[in-house]
This record gives structure tokens, sequence and C-alpha cells, in this order.
């Protein structure tokens, strides 16, 4: 046994899962495991060294994910994701029950990346210096380039010569975009 492998302890009905050791002494052993850390002065016997497929590497959450296949599940004493039924599952695992599932995404479902919001005052700054900016409230676009610009979301235009009560209270107070 050394630093780094993975144990179970043979005849402790508390210890059941695998730990990794992480120091051994002349009086025991260090071992960590999913809920912390422990030291125990168990007899070597005791002590089962797991083997571990070679194929069977730890992987990011990012790289699980990009590369589950359809029945493949994959665990780290936490959190259980599987691909099943076309679907990802991610879900709490507490030894072999599974809990409420905690999200569960099907291979059609897609994501836009959120835009990046701003102050009124952050986005005015933009508009001052020639850069788009919309109302998150009303998705009306205002830009300056020497006249005023206004779109309205239904692809209206109209033109201003200045910034005069153009801007309600709820716009001035909500959160904008600054499109580039």
């Amino acid at each position: 046994m050394k630093v780094g492998d993975k144990i179970k302890f043979k005849n402790d009905k508390l210890l059941k899962d695998v730990y990794e050791v992480t120091r051994i002494s002349d009086t025991g052993i260090g071992f960590k495991g999913k809920n912390g850390w422990g030291y125990y002065d168990f007899d070597a016997k005791e002590i089962e060294v797991v083997k571990e497929n070679k194929e069977m590497k730890e992987l990011t959450f990012r790289e699980v994910i990009a590369n589950i296949k359809e029945r493949e599940v994959y665990e780290n004493g936490i959190i259980r994701i599987e691909h099943c039924g076309g679907q990802i599952q991610i879900s709490r695992a507490n030894g072999k029950k599974i809990d409420d599932y905690i999200l569960c995404f099907s291979n059609v479902a897609t994501f836009r990346l959120k835009r990046q919001e701003y102050s009124f005052q952050e986005a005015f700054e933009a508009f001052e210096n020639g850069e788009e900016i919309e109302s998150v409230e009303n998705k009306w676009k205002w830009k300056k380039n020497g006249v005023i610009r206004l779109s309205t979301p239904y692809g209206g235009e109209s033109f201003e010569t200045s910034c005069d009560r153009i801007f309600s209270i709820d716009e001035i107070k909500g959160k904008w975009y600054i499109n580039k």
C-alpha cells in the first residue's frame, strides 16, 4: 500500500466506501473520502487495496458532458451523471439510492449565451462614445452619430437631435445591453 492508493476497510460497517490513502505512518494511515478526512490505526490486514481499471480515468465535469455516450453513467460519490433515453440526467447520488434529479437535459435542448447587462450609467457612457445601447426593459435601441437614432423592437426608427426626455425613469433604473 502507498499514498494515492484506493482502499476499502474489510471489517468496518461504517467505513464501507472507497478511500484514498493520504498518509502512512507506523501507527496507521490517513485517508480521504467523499465525506472528509480520517486517520485510523488499523492493522494493514484489515485494509484492502482496490485495483483500479486503468481505462477508468477521472474526467472533469466539462469532459464528462462533452463525451458521455448513451447508457454511460459517471459518479463522483456525490453527483451522478447518466445518459439515458437521449437525455443527460444529473442527480444526487446517495450510495446506491438516487434522489430527485438536480438537472435533466434532452439532446435537443439548446442554450444561448446570456448577454452581459450594464447599468444606465455604464450604457450611457458607451452611448456617448458612439456605441449602440439597448434597453433590457423594452428592447429599444439608441445610437449617437451626430443625431440620435432610435430603433424600436418592431423595426421602426426615428431620429432625435438631443437626449432630452428620451429615456424613461424605468429605463434609467433598469439594465442595459451595449451592442458592440
